[in-house]
């Protein structure tokens, strides 16, 4: 996976070293080399991208493990966050595509390190360079270091010796520059460290005061709540109380109901005795009154005849 490029030729290359790589790992006598497949991937502006590469590998070529290897001479902002990120979303969305399914299980998505971060083989590679274009520039012999005249006589071949000098020259000022690129990094990431460390540091305190705060909150709620029910079952109590006092009155009233029906019952049978002995009296009375009036007329008649 390198950045990609409006250059065709510069896509061209990367193809180029993933058909040249596939080659070298073909071999007759390791049927597993043989399944392997390499293509290349642009991280923008050229195609394929990352997602359409990693597609055609599990779709098309049916792979089930993947190992993704940015294409880059230094561990940078691409390498490190561009690349990594562009990935995991490719496999999110093939997740979500459910193309990552296979009868034996899931497909495997991993990555390398950066291209320029194997140090030891990138020193032999600039070494290379560095020989190829000094031995362009000389006789092809850089260790010629002197010459014979035409009477015999030997003469130090100087420029030898310079171009020796220059070459090993060339060597220390690439390993200076590379020892201060890595200075710059290590600077780098110890400011990066330095500034994560402040950013944990500063998450722990916040975590810290708000724990702090959640168990504050928790005790003042846990004191409501004992509050809360201490006023409850004394409400309860006082409920109690009040049923039990609402109970004797009850039994209190009942009592006095029972006596109350009782005199009324005694009263009602002594006004009912009264009223039928007052009626007997009435009508002895009456019957009285009939005799007398009886009698005055009996007397009336008497008198009457004889008058």
């Amino acid at each position: 996976i390198d950045h990609g490029s409006k250059r065709k030729a510069s896509n061209e290359h990367l193809n180029s070293i993933a058909e040249q790589y596939h080659s070298s790992l073909i071999s007759d006598d390791n049927d597993e080399k043989n399944n392997i497949v390499v293509k290349a991937a642009h991280m923008e502006i050229a195609e394929p991208s990352i997602l359409t590469t990693l597609r055609h590998l599990i779709v098309e070529e049916k792979v089930t493990k993947v190992v993704c290897v940015p294409y880059f001479l230094s561990p940078g902002k691409h390498a490190m966050i561009d690349v990594p990120h562009l990935i995991a979303e490719a496999i999110q969305i093939l997740g979500e595509e459910r193309m990552l399914e296979y009868d034996g299980g899931l497909v495997e998505i991993i990555s390398s390190k950066a291209l320029g971060t194997n140090v030891k083989s990138m020193l032999g590679v600039v070494d290379a360079l560095v020989e190829k274009t000094l031995d362009k520039e000389g006789d092809g012999d850089l260790f010629h270091l002197s010459r014979n005249t035409d009477d015999g006589e030997t003469i130090v071949d100087t420029s030898s010796q310079d171009d020796e000098i220059r070459k090993y020259v060339n060597r220390v000022t690439l390993l200076e520059r590379m020892l201060q690129a890595k200075v710059e990094g290590l600077k780098t990431m110890t400011n990066r460290v330095t500034v994560l460390e402040d950013v944990v540091q500063k998450l722990q305190s916040k975590l810290k005061t708000e724990q702090e705060n959640l168990i504050e909150q928790q005790l003042k709620e846990k004191e409501e709540m004992n509050a809360q029910m201490a006023n409850l079952t004394n409400t309860i109590d006082s409920l109690a109380q009040e049923k039990n006092s609402l109970s004797d009155q009850i039994e209190e009233l009942a009592l006095q109901q029972q006596l109350v029906e009782k005199c009324h019952n005694a009263t009602v049978a002594k006004l009912q005795e009264t009223i039928v002995s007052l009626e007997n009296e009435i009508q002895l009375r009456i019957e009285e009154a009939e005799k007398q009036q009886q009698s005055l007329a009996e007397i009336g008649s008497k008198e009457e005849e004889e008058t």
